[in-house]
């Protein structure tokens, strides 16, 4: 799950630069481009790690909204079970819910994601500016 996520946002991330590429006429230094690439990185794994403390007991909730106990305990043992019908028919509706608390995990990170590669990109500007100085 953990590298999935990573290699999603990388692949977005260089969607992103791409575009802003063109936008700008010149490409991202590509020593920039890897210490964000290392605090995005960082930070998903960050919020992967959260996510599978978070969604068991998320995830538990909502099955607990629609099923009793009882019918829980018969979907871990039987398969082809009229409570395995139900589950089938409630999943499209339990799937978005369940898609929340992976999307509330991320929203909720976001901020520090958003910090981290600022600071990032100005410890970078800083040394550029210091490069430029001293020569």
């Amino acid at each position: 799950m953990e590298l999935s996520g990573i290699a999603m946002a990388n692949s977005v991330f260089e969607q992103n630069v791409a575009a802003a590429e063109k936008q700008r006429g010149e490409a991202m230094p590509a020593d920039l481009k890897q210490k964000v690439r290392i605090a995005m990185n960082e930070e998903i794994g960050a919020m992967m790690t959260e996510l599978k403390r978070t969604a068991l007991d998320g995830a538990a909730q909502i099955y607990a909204d629609h099923f009793t106990a009882e019918e829980l305990r018969r979907l871990a043992v039987i398969s082809a079970d009229p409570v395995m019908r139900k589950s089938q028919q409630l999943m499209p509706q339990m799937l978005p819910k369940l898609a929340q608390i992976g999307l509330k995990v991320a929203e909720d990170r976001k901020p520090i994601m958003q910090q981290k590669i600022k600071e990032v990109v100005d410890q970078w500007l800083a040394t550029q500016e210091r490069k430029g100085t001293s020569s």
